[in-house]
């Protein structure tokens, strides 16, 4: 996996303290996202790498939440 890969896999919602989960690697602990960029980082870019794509997603309403949820953090931020 290349950084950038592993930095986009493991973005830092709020750079708060998350909880390890021994049990399954799927969880992101504090160590995977101390060092990742914030949505914020990586908006820019990431509107750039989605320009005129068709986009698939998994759980399109979670996606859909949770995209917004950013945007407005992301947002409120700058003001």
């Amino acid at each position: 996996m290349r950084d950038s890969d592993r930095s986009a896999s493991h973005l830092s919602p709020a750079r708060r303290d998350r909880p390890a989960h021994p049990a399954s690697e799927r969880f992101s602990t504090t160590a995977m996202v101390s060092t990742a960029p914030s949505f914020s980082d990586l908006l820019v870019p990431l509107t750039g790498a989605l320009i005129n794509r068709k986009i698939v997603v998994y759980n399109r309403e979670f996606d859909k939440r949770r995209l917004a949820v950013e945007l407005h953090r992301h947002y409120n931020a700058r003001t």
